[in-house]
């Protein structure tokens, strides 16, 4: 995954992980594939500092939900941005 430069102040930081539909069915994680990666701040291909062998390849998702991308600490001027990628995904009933 890649990003641009989304913010003009450079403090920026970004968390990758995941949000259950019903907080009842799992526990969400939002920085489970990354915590505080600065890459928004100047753009470029994102570091996932987070990944394990059990979230890289066996990470499976107790419920419904969602794999987001937050901001996580800083960023009081953005700019717009791109933020693309893939994701391979299985689903498996």
């Amino acid at each position: 995954m890649a990003v641009t430069d989304l913010d003009t102040d450079s403090d920026l930081t970004l968390d990758f992980g995941y949000t259950y539909y019903d907080s009842t069915l799992g526990t969400s994680d939002p920085n489970a594939f990354a915590t505080q990666v600065t890459t928004g701040q100047t753009g470029g291909a994102i570091t996932f500092d987070e990944i394990t062998a059990t979230t890289a390849t066996g990470f499976v998702a107790a419920a419904d939900g969602w794999i987001t991308m937050t901001i996580g600490v800083g960023g009081t001027s953005y700019t717009t941005g791109i933020v693309a990628g893939s994701i391979a995904m299985c689903y498996d009933n």
